[in-house]
């Protein structure tokens, strides 16, 4: 029983990762912990002193688990790392899928696997242990030269293609872009945690700035592709909760009075477009929260976009996408699109509370935006 009850803890901890500050995803999740250590899952995968086929379901457990508490980290600064890491596991490949049972295809109930979702489970894997290195880094060494430390994360990101089986258009297949979308969010909270600790040492913290930058840039475009396919319902639940923290970043940089007055419009412009995207997706449970949350919050703080009056040094053809702006505000007239010069407020977080952590999405409708109660 032991066994069946910690894959079903895994799967509640899956279905709710959009909040996964939920007591609900904390219950499971430490449950599944808890039956993991019980059934020594992580030693049996080192010493690797089972039959072939149980040693490829522990290291299925293994690494959902370990994913999961990477993302729990990430969406979640606060809390701890709940699992040791460790190289000894061996990482997940395609050959640990069981061979397929295609008998429910021709009923139309089933269809067989694409080799995208094959391979996803693995990149799932080595995105892991690629983060949980990173953060262990930043963490345990706060005095190293952050400068270097994105190399693996980016040689990763030259080869994602190739192990994901992507032929032609990688832009239009939603496992690679869901990847895709997933780095670059965790590669925003880190590049802003290393902001932070390196604050009083100007490269390194102007690194970081423009890393982030680029990452916020990436997660535009990715976010503007599914958002002219209409494909967002097709996408899984970790991609559709990245469009909210892309949201919160921008809002983030539209407050910021140390950004330029470029790069503050410009940040509007993009909050007018993730504002469409969180749009499309508005029945998705997820969405549907956040979205009244968002629509307060750029009301409130006058962050939506018009064309400036008087930044004559913004490049033409970003007043293009002010019919995103248009478009948005047809469907939400309630909406007041003020001018990018209007008061600017500094974000003051409250205590122990990070910008991209879901808990502070969900309280903010009870919190003032400069973190006052």
């Amino acid at each position: 029983m032991v066994l069946p009850s910690k894959m079903g803890s895994i799967i509640l901890c899956m279905v709710i990762l959009d909040h996964p500050t939920d007591r609900d995803f904390g219950y499971w999740f430490h449950n599944a912990i808890r039956l993991a250590i019980k059934l020594d899952v992580r030693n049996t995968c080192i010493r690797e002193d089972k039959p072939p086929k149980v040693l490829k379901l522990y290291r299925r457990i293994w690494w959902a688990l370990y994913f999961l508490d990477i993302f729990h980290i990430f969406i979640d600064t606060r809390h701890s790392r709940l699992l040791e890491s460790t190289s000894s596991v061996k990482p997940r490949t395609e050959d640990d899928w069981d061979a397929e049972d295609c008998s429910g295809a021709s009923s139309g109930l089933l269809s067989a696997l694409t080799p995208q979702q094959k391979a996803s489970p693995v990149v799932h894997c080595e995105l892991s242990r690629i983060f949980g290195e990173l953060l262990s880094i930043v963490t345990n060494k706060p005095r190293q030269d952050p400068r270097q430390l994105m190399d693996p994360l980016d040689a990763w990101r030259k080869s994602l293609a190739s192990k994901m089986h992507v032929v032609g258009n990688t832009g239009t297949d939603v496992y690679y872009l869901t990847m895709q979308a997933m780095s670059y969010r965790y590669e925003c909270i880190l590049c802003r945690r290393i902001r932070r600790q390196h604050s009083r040492h100007p490269d390194w913290s102007e690194w970081a700035k423009q890393r982030l930058r680029s990452a916020i840039l990436e997660l535009d475009t990715i976010a503007m592709r599914v958002l002219t396919s209409g494909t967002l319902q097709d996408f899984p639940i970790s991609f559709v909760t990245t469009m909210p923290a892309l949201l919160a970043l921008h809002i983030e940089s539209a407050l910021d009075p140390g950004e330029t007055d470029l790069v503050r419009s410009m940040a509007r412009i993009s909050i007018s477009q993730t504002m469409l995207v969180l749009t499309q997706g508005k029945e998705i449970p997820a969405l549907k929260r956040a979205l009244p949350v968002f629509e307060d919050i750029v009301a409130k703080k006058n962050v939506y976009w018009v064309p400036p009056t008087n930044l004559g040094q913004i490049p033409a053809q970003l007043s293009q996408n002010n019919s995103m702006a248009d478009a948005y505000s047809s469907l939400h007239p309630q909406i007041n699109v003020v001018s990018s010069q209007s008061e600017q407020y500094v974000y003051d977080p409250p205590l122990g509370l990070d910008f991209l952590d879901f808990d502070f999405l969900w309280q903010i409708e009870q919190l003032d935006f400069a973190g006052r109660s």
